[in-house]
């Protein structure tokens, strides 16, 4: 019996000591399938829209800031909306694209001058050296409805 007490007591303590070091037991795991955390740029600001384009299903949208033009993607939707407008302004909320390092690399288009631009569902959204190094996603903006 004493033995059998004994037998249980030592699987008691194994599984106390299990639970008491189980939370300070952490993996320390990369990959490259890591998500990518955007930040968001330009909060809320008003940008008049300067020309619409449309490359396969996504729109183009060029936008003017200040003195900056903002060159942004959506893509195409089917939703009865009032659609933005060529020389109107409206509250855009900026998301950049481009990311900026992949392993502690720089990888940006300052970095990389021969990096031309981005696949953004499917069609090529080139990079304009004179002006556009960035490429952004309106996060309130539904092919050219804005919600």
């Amino acid at each position: 019996m004493k033995s059998a007490m004994g037998y249980l007591n030592f699987n008691y303590a194994i599984i106390l000591i299990i639970i008491l070091c189980f939370p300070f037991c952490k993996t320390r795991s990369r990959s490259y399938g890591e998500p990518i955390t955007l930040q968001r740029q330009n909060i809320k600001q008003f940008y008049k829209i300067a020309k619409i384009d449309s490359i396969g299903n996504v729109f183009v949208i060029y936008a003017r800031k200040d003195s900056s033009v903002y060159k942004i993607v959506s893509t195409k939707s089917e939703e009865n909306c009032e659609r933005l407008l060529v020389g109107k302004s409206y509250p855009l909320l900026l998301n950049n694209l481009v990311q900026k390092t992949v392993d502690s690399h720089k990888v940006s288009r300052h970095a990389i001058p021969h990096l031309g631009g981005i696949m953004y569902y499917g069609a090529p959204i080139i990079f304009e050296p004179d002006s556009i190094l960035d490429i952004y996603t309106a996060l309130n903006l539904s092919g050219l409805c804005l919600k």
